[in-house]
């Protein structure tokens, strides 16, 4: 069982790095033309909000219509998942439509809640923008809809190609259109960037399920699904409120604020995508097979495992960014119009997050086990008090550090939100049984801290070189340490990962 989940999460990490490169030139390439300034915050604060409905619409359809779909390819097979797939993909199709019009009409009324500091052409600069940016929505939630599709048969790969396309196209308009345009090359690029990702997961899917128009609102499926899906997106809801929060508070801070917060959390995703979203979409999968089945011990088992495997990976590279967060910033964004300043406040955002990486995916794997055994509402009433906490904590602590306060606020909340979950699911499904996890992962932390302890010693011994040269020779040293405590620790993740390094090599006739 572990063997198989490793290697699909090796697989999809493959392709998600790939994309996750490219995704990142993108950002590299808009740093370097557009910096971090007041027109960027504009973009910034219009693209955050429609991701933000996007990601709470999204994910809640989502994740409502994966554990349904496996019960009827279960149940009914092939032709009851194309009936099922096709109203619901219809359903969805007219919500999002409608509501992207409010968005179009209501733009200023929008653009002056997000930016309540913005008078005059800045308010004017984020409306326009909102309305651009609107047009996308629709062929964006439906690509991630037909990714739930492919999810649910385990055919992964296609999200990350998807990813690839949008990040080619934007990359592609920045770079002609810049100098005729400015940041308008942008805004035009993300609905466009959609639509093809639409077409490619359209295309993809349309081999495995035959899906047409279906419109019945008063089916009693797409209802049941909407029922499921209200409570995710109340609980999403919450969360993207805290998010707009984040930028209100940032945007009122100083200039270019809420463009460095952007940036640290396309570094941050990027780590959370490459190294730990994918073990998390295959463990939700995972665990909505064995739901249907009733076996909550293996449930059990695999969140267990799911939980070590996220430490086991995230610590040394928590370790290394916390300790040499400004050299990776300076050499992903620092050049063109990426200013000192900019540096400063990405630098901290970044560090901060690093904070609580492991955290956040702890809580998305629980959230995920809590979805795959059709429990919406426990989910809903857990993000309501951490929104609720982040907000309180980022309110109050920007009083006393500034911009940092906000980072801070998410991190405090983020340790809340593990230990409530916990909590809420041992009272669901029974005791976990989390003492011998607790070991393992106090063998990781151990050696994380030893790791970190020889990086602040190597730091200084190493001061004068290239940011670049002084991340890789940490990052090579600080791997190399982890692993090598680990294995005087007995830990069984790095004796797993060398028995399957030893058994390649014998394959091969290498030893």
């Amino acid at each position: 069982m572990k063997e198989n989940i490793f290697k699909s999460a090796l697989l999809i990490s493959v392709l998600t790095i790939i994309g996750k490169i490219i995704g990142f030139l993108r950002t590299i390439i808009i740093a370097y033309f557009f910096g971090a300034d007041s027109t960027m915050d504009a973009y910034n604060l219009a693209n955050g909000f429609v991701l933000n409905v996007l990601y709470a619409l999204s994910t809640a359809v989502g994740l409502a219509f994966l554990p349904m779909y496996i019960e009827k390819k279960v149940n009914e097979g092939e032709r009851g998942n194309a009936i099922f797939s096709s109203k619901i993909l219809t359903a969805t199709s007219f919500l999002i439509i409608v509501i992207s019009v409010l968005v179009f009409v209501n733009s200023s009324l929008v653009a002056k809640v997000i930016a309540p500091g913005y008078t005059g052409v800045k308010l004017k600069q984020v409306a326009f923008y909102l309305k651009i940016l609107s047009t996308g929505m629709v062929f964006s939630l439906l690509t991630s809809l037909l990714k739930s599709i492919l999810d649910a048969e385990k055919v992964y790969g296609y999200g990350a190609f998807s990813g690839i396309i949008f990040s080619i196209i934007t990359i592609l308009f920045v770079i002609l259109f810049h100098n005729l345009w400015g940041v308008m090359s942008l805004v035009i690029s993300i609905p466009i960037a959609y639509f093809f990702q639409f077409i490619l997961l359209g295309e993809r899917t349309r081999k495995i399920v035959k899906i047409r128009f279906l419109f019945d609102f008063q089916d009693n499926e797409v209802k049941n699904l909407l029922k499921a899906a209200l409570p995710v997106l109340l609980s999403n809801t919450t969360v993207e409120i805290n998010q707009l929060v984040d930028r209100m508070l940032a945007s009122g801070t100083k200039e270019g604020a809420v463009s460095a917060l952007s940036y640290s959390a396309n570094l941050s995703d990027l780590v959370i995508s490459i190294f730990s979203a994918s073990l998390i979409t295959i463990f939700f999968t995972e665990f909505s097979n064995e739901a249907v089945k009733g076996n909550i011990e293996t449930i059990k088992e695999k969140l267990k495992q799911g939980m070590r495997i996220i430490c086991f990976i995230l610590f040394p590279i928590c370790g290394i960014t916390i300790l040499f967060g400004e050299d990776i910033v300076k050499i992903v964004y620092f050049r063109g119009a990426f200013s000192n300043e900019a540096l400063s406040l990405t630098t901290i955002a970044v560090i901060l997050y690093a904070t609580c990486w492991i955290a956040i995916n702890i809580e998305k794997l629980c959230m995920k086990t809590y979805l795959a055994l059709g429990d919406t509402k426990t989910p809903m009433v857990i993000s309501l008090i951490v929104v609720m906490v982040n907000i309180i904590c980022s309110i109050v602590m920007v009083h006393f550090v500034d911009f940092a306060g906000i980072v801070l606020g998410t991190a405090i909340s983020e340790m809340v939100a593990v230990i409530l979950n916990i909590i809420f699911l041992q009272k669901k499904i029974g005791r976990i049984g989390l003492g011998n996890v607790k070991l393992k992962i106090g063998k990781m932390l151990l050696a994380s801290f030893i790791m970190g302890g020889m990086l602040l010693i190597l730091k200084v011994q190493i001061g004068e070189i290239s940011a670049l040269a002084r991340f890789i020779v940490a990052t090579i040293i600080g791997f190399l340490v982890y692993g090598f405590i680990l294995l005087l620790l007995q830990s069984e993740e790095i004796k797993w990962i060398l028995s399957e390094i030893k058994n390649r090599l014998i394959k091969k006739n290498i030893i």
